[in-house]
């Protein structure tokens, strides 16, 4: 039962392993550690290189890892709660995107790392309190530059925060890039597809010619014929043999293929003509219903110019009413032509693209198909990565003022304060740290200064209750407990006649 817990855990968590990337900072050396899971483990020990290693001693032992030997006690031997605190948390809209932020932070720490430069006056480093005098005392011990040099490279928090304003800058740039790439890629995928439709439309149309000229029953005989001559061989060669049979065999697969081919395109044509005529037929029907509807408006329209026919300003209202009629037959006529090209996109115009769609299907597939190594490997699996967005990039900070160590950040990222901690990073999706008014604050302020004071008088109380029931256990001992037995002094063993002190009482404490 507790394997298959431990199995749904993990089923759960791969799903979303490298969304979120937590880092923990040194109270002490400021020293930096990137993880992928909320707990580092803390209270582990380094295992050693003979056992084989837990899953969580492979996680502290990665952390661990992480740290550069700059020197002697530089890289601890395990984590301690109290020294490794939640510096920021990091939630990203993928774990692609997630696990591309961590290898390049990474990347970048170990390049501080090989890579650096003390500064020609090695105090300016140091906090005012612990630069060295420049004539230093006689009793006093020589400045060491070894330790300034370990603490300064120790300190990575400022070149961690850093490299994470730079990596979001550059997965913005970058995600910015690939969705160019991208639309680009699909507007040429379809420029293609259409043309691949139009070549695959004329095919079918000549396909259609061919079948209509009777190719489709010499297509017939040559396979009967070909058959035939399978029936009817004869070896005098085995090796020759084989190959004519094979040949002919691909004969009659290429021409069935064809034959195929005809009557499908011929079927589509005759489906096109019977679908074109039946839309002309209805664009006929249609008009001449509108001629007539027209004609019954007209009609009255009539009978009133004749009755005013001796009004001379009418005749040209009755010649604009004319040419208005004409101008709504023109109307109509010309959708009726329209409705017939579109009746005429047709069936042909549908088998075309769906032989385009599986040519284009075809492409792509031998397009991606690749080796396991190589370039082409590479510029495929980039492919398929998400575009890279800060849209749903969201940091939570131990404090706030830790991001003015960065110059810049990308304007859609959000920053908010992490959420009440106490040794392992809150999980992001708790939220940010509860805001309070001003009143609660208020409140707050005097329970704290409420409890204090009962705490102290409370304490007080306390100690003195002890005190007076400590002191009268005790003399209730003293009262119960017999005395003890007096041992005899080595002076009356001997036989000397030695004054004998009577035994006082001891103070009562």
């Amino acid at each position: 039962m507790l394997k298959l817990r431990k199995g749904e855990h993990l089923a759960r968590t791969a799903e979303q392993h490298g969304r979120y990337i937590f880092i923990y900072n040194n109270l002490q050396t400021n020293q930096v550690v990137y993880s992928l899971d909320r707990s580092m483990n803390v209270g582990l020990t380094l295992p050693q290189a003979t056992r084989r290693l837990s899953l969580t001693n492979q996680q502290n032992h990665r952390a661990l890892k992480q740290i550069a030997f700059v020197g002697k006690q530089t890289v601890p031997s395990k984590l301690r709660k109290d020294v490794w605190t939640p510096l920021v948390s990091v939630t990203f809209p993928s774990p692609p995107q997630g696990l591309n932020a961590y290898r390049r932070l990474c990347e970048l720490r170990k390049l501080h790392q090989l890579s650096w430069d003390v500064p020609g006056n090695t105090s300016d480093a140091l906090p005012p309190k612990r630069k060295p005098k420049l004539i230093p005392e006689p009793d006093e011990k020589p400045f060491d530059k070894t330790k300034l040099r370990k603490r300064l490279l120790m300190d990575e928090k400022a070149y961690s925060i850093a490299d994470l304003a730079s990596t979001l800058v550059w997965q913005e740039n970058k995600g910015r890039e690939t969705q160019e790439e991208r639309t680009k890629e699909a507007e040429a995928l379809v420029e293609m597809e259409q043309e691949q439709v139009t070549k695959e439309e004329a095919k079918i149309m000549r396909l259609a010619e061919r079948a209509a000229a009777g190719e489709l029953t010499q297509g017939a005989k040559a396979i009967a014929k070909l058959e035939r001559r399978i029936r009817t061989r004869r070896v005098s060669d085995p090796t020759k043999e084989k190959e004519r049979l094979k040949k002919t065999y691909h004969d009659i697969k290429s021409f069935r293929l064809l034959m195929d081919r005809m009557k499908e395109a011929q079927t589509a044509v005759q489906m096109q003509e019977a679908y074109v005529a039946q839309g002309a037929s209805k664009t006929q029907e249609a008009s001449e219903a509108r001629k007539a509807e027209e004609a019954q408006e007209a009609a009255p329209a009539q009978d009133v110019t004749k009755a005013q026919a001796s009004a001379p300003a009418k005749a040209p209202v009755s010649g604009a009413s004319h040419a208005g009629d004409e101008n709504d037959v023109g109307t109509g006529e010309n959708n009726a032509s329209t409705e017939e090209d579109a009746a005429k996109k047709p069936k042909v115009l549908e088998l075309a693209r769906e032989r385009a769609a599986e040519w284009v299907a075809k492409y792509a597939a031998r397009k991606a198909s690749c080796g396991r190594h190589g370039k082409l490997r590479e510029l495929t699996l980039g492919e398929e990565r998400p575009v890279m967005t800060m849209d749903g990039v969201r940091i939570q900070w131990a404090d706030v003022r830790d991001a003015e160590y960065a110059e810049k950040w990308p304007e859609a990222v959000g920053h908010e304060e992490m959420n009440y901690f106490r040794h392992t990073a809150p999980h992001p999706s708790s939220g940010p740290k509860p805001t309070l008014t001003e009143e609660e604050e208020e409140q707050m302020e005097e329970n704290v200064t409420l409890d204090g004071e009962v705490g102290e008088e409370s304490k007080e109380g306390e100690t003195e209750r002890e005190g007076e029931e400590g002191a009268a256990e005790r003399e209730g001992e003293d009262q119960e407990k017999p005395l003890p037995k007096q041992k005899r002094r080595r002076s009356d063993l001997l036989g000397v006649n030695t004054p004998r002190v009577e035994q006082e009482s001891r103070p009562q404490l």
